[in-house]
């Protein structure tokens, strides 16, 4: 499993590259461990950022977002 599972990467720049929405991650990993699926061992245990990093990078990007003229924010987890 990923050595640093119980970081929570925060301050990413992502490529906004979506034509209609704007992709935030709410959480990290994965803590199912499916005999097909290789994310647990790639991205770590499952962790969740705090909500006031979600609504900081949110209220950050609005201006980039109405800039690629994005209809909503899809939070993914």
């Amino acid at each position: 499993v990923h050595s640093n599972s119980d970081v929570v990467p925060e301050n990413v720049n992502y490529a906004r590259d979506s034509k209609v929405c704007a992709w935030v991650n709410i959480m990290y990993g994965c803590d199912k461990f499916c005999t097909y699926c290789i994310v647990p061992f790639t991205r770590g245990r499952e962790r969740s950022r705090k909500m006031e990093k979600i609504l900081e990078e949110c209220k950050k990007s609005w201006s980039i977002f109405e800039k690629l003229k994005y209809k909503f924010i899809r939070f993914i987890y």
